[in-house]
């Protein structure tokens, strides 16, 4: 039987602000400090041993809308198949 689930909340701060994913991997790569990446993200540098999973006995995961990820589109009205394939798609992989 599975343990329950404990939620733990660690506040982050610092003085550099990255908004890009890759410039954020590309920083810790470079060692400016740890971040909160996705795992197909990482994937490979993990396994290289360029970074090094810090908590690998835990699921970390965004909690607030500053760190999440958002997908943006103009209307669910008149959204193109593409459009939702793709949206489907990063639901399932991303979940």
């Amino acid at each position: 039987m599975p343990r329950a689930a404990r939620i733990c909340e660690v506040d982050v701060a610092g003085k550099t602000v990255i908004v890009s994913d890759l410039s954020l991997r590309d920083a810790t790569r470079l060692g400016m400090g740890v971040a909160l990446l996705a795992n197909w993200l990482i994937r490979g540098d993990l396994k290289d041993g360029r970074l090094v999973d810090l908590f690998p006995g835990y699921d970390c995961a965004a909690t607030d809308f500053d760190t999440a990820a958002w997908i943006l589109y103009p209307s669910k009205a008149f959204l193109p198949r593409k459009v939702r394939v793709m949206v489907d798609f990063l639901k399932a992989e991303l979940r």
